[in-house]
């Protein structure tokens, strides 16, 4: 089986997204970018803003600012 750059790219995100998801879980407050990194293991030292904008529509991602911080969160159910 070849492994495609697509595809490379596509189980990144795809890995990136679960970690995500699991680390905002439960969290009504929210977590600042290097709080999530941190939670869910994220290895990205940059955020990419297409997959936070694509994470907005699958996983429900909402981004609050607050003062200087931006805090990632789930919408309420």
């Amino acid at each position: 089986m070849v492994v495609t750059e697509e595809k490379m790219k596509k189980y990144a995100y795809m890995e990136f997204r679960e970690r995500v998801e699991k680390a905002l879980q439960g969290d009504k407050n929210g977590l600042t970018w290097d709080q999530l990194k941190k939670k869910g293991e994220i290895s990205q030292t940059h955020l990419c803003y297409t997959w936070a904008r694509q994470l907005e529509s699958e996983i429900g991602l909402t981004r609050e600012r607050r003062g200087h911080n931006v805090y990632w969160k789930l919408k309420k159910e």
